[in-house]
């Protein structure tokens, strides 16, 4: 995939260093800070039309958390397409690789679809006194 040899090239070990240290080494990074990956990753989130829960797997596997950071971006871009049936694999991706920073972004998508599914609100209510909540 294009983007992800996109990122890798703009590698900074010296940054990755400084933003690992600043997540307390939960995660390796490229050193990306967040402005220059949106600028890199702008023209392919804008051509981003319809939800590849494929490639956002395949991002969140990846051990640099700019990948993860991909993904709530193209999540978030395509959130109104998120539906009940998408809950499942959100779970998925909080409950791993969690940290706040993804896991707060995630709550804005999942609270999203909440809004539009009621539904959403019980199995909230489980993830609420799910173990790794």
């Amino acid at each position: 995939m294009e983007i992800i040899d996109v990122l890798k090239s703009a590698a900074n070990p010296e940054k990755a260093t400084s933003m690992s240290a600043y997540m307390r080494e939960q995660f390796p990074f490229l050193g990306i800070p967040t402005p220059e990956r949106k600028k890199l990753c702008h023209e392919f989130l804008k051509a981003q039309k319809s939800l590849d829960w494929k490639f956002i797997f395949c991002c969140w596997e990846l051990p640099q958390r700019e990948y993860q950071y991909l993904a709530i971006d193209c999540l978030v871009k395509l959130k109104k397409q998120l539906t009940l049936d998408d809950i499942p694999n959100l779970q998925k991706l909080v409950t791993e690789k969690s940290w706040w920073d993804s896991v707060d972004a995630l709550d804005a998508i999942v609270g999203d679809i909440a809004l539009r599914y009621t539904e959403v609100n019980d199995i909230l209510l489980q993830w609420s006194v799910h173990e790794n909540m």
